[in-house]
């Protein structure tokens, strides 16, 4: 089962408050890859990574002009931090995953109003759908420490 994961931007004015107590921004659902181009004919790589842009939705609230401003303003976030959390042994919440991402450009957010003629639609509330792409991207296993990170600069 998956959790939702709390998302906290920091933009050039400071950090983007979003609707949790502790300011960040809940994370409903996120895409992103990391993958090789290969020939399919030959089976074998040709090139380098490549990693796509990091695409995440939360719900629409006072992070979305923020949002925004930083977009239509060409600003570099110094970072973005995604905390993952899973239930513990205790039955609490903890981090077990992290993902940071620094000098990072939000190029594109889409905002959704799903369907009000459908009832499986009646629970979502106003959507926005952000992707931003990074400099420098660190995963890292929180309880391990296990950490990998990956810098696009040349």
């Amino acid at each position: 089962m998956a959790f939702k994961c709390r998302c906290y931007v920091e933009n050039q004015d400071g950090p983007v408050e979003g609707n949790m107590d502790d300011g960040a921004i809940l994370v409903y659902e996120m895409n992103f890859e990391v993958y090789l181009p290969f020939d399919t004919e030959q089976n074998k790589a040709t090139g380098s990574r490549r990693i796509t842009p990091f695409t995440l939705t939360c719900e629409k609230g006072k992070q979305t002009p923020l949002i925004v401003k930083t977009l239509c303003e060409g600003q570099t976030c110094p970072q973005i931090k995604l905390d993952w959390y899973q239930i513990d042994d205790s039955g609490s919440e903890s981090i077990y995953f992290t993902t940071l991402f620094e000098n990072a450009k939000i190029i594109q957010i889409k905002e959704i109003m799903p369907s009000t003629k459908y009832q499986a639609s009646e629970n979502i509330g106003y959507l926005d759908v952000v992707s931003f792409v990074a400099q420098k991207y660190t995963w890292t296993h929180a309880p391990t420490g296990v950490e990998y990170t990956e810098s696009m600069i040349v």
